[in-house]
């Protein structure tokens, strides 16, 4: 959980879209110094806001998650299903979610699925 020590001494708990940005940073990977670099912000800047140092505007906070989305395409998907409490677990079939798919988003896939099955295969010994 993601808390700061409020004026008096006690234990508080970040906001919600914070603990949301900062969870999703994480499982993707990106460093502050990346978002410093992708929003025109210092890393200071960046670190006091994941740490509930700072508080953002809305417009501001938004144009950092969008800056983040250019670089890191589905970002924001995540921000909102995390903001949200929903789960990145599929709630259509595979068939749909494939047939839902524009040609680039399918390529894509595909290309994905090979490497991991290329990966796989390279583990077994025949």
């Amino acid at each position: 959980m993601v808390a700061c020590v409020d004026n008096v001494g006690g234990e508080i708990e970040l906001d919600p879209f914070i603990q949301a940005f900062v969870k999703i940073l994480k499982a993707r990977g990106i460093q502050g110094k990346e978002v410093a670099e992708w929003t025109g912000r210092t890393p200071g800047n960046i670190s006091r806001i994941r740490n509930g140092e700072d508080s953002p505007r809305l417009r501001d906070f938004m144009l950092i998650l969008m800056a983040i989305e250019k670089r890191s395409p589905g970002f924001f998907d995540d921000f909102c299903r995390q903001l949200s409490g929903q789960s990145r677990r599929m709630t259509i079939s595979p068939e749909e979610f494939v047939n839902s798919l524009d040609s680039s988003e399918f390529a894509a896939l595909m290309i994905a699925a090979g490497r991991r099955l290329a990966k796989g295969a390279a583990s077994y010994e025949c």
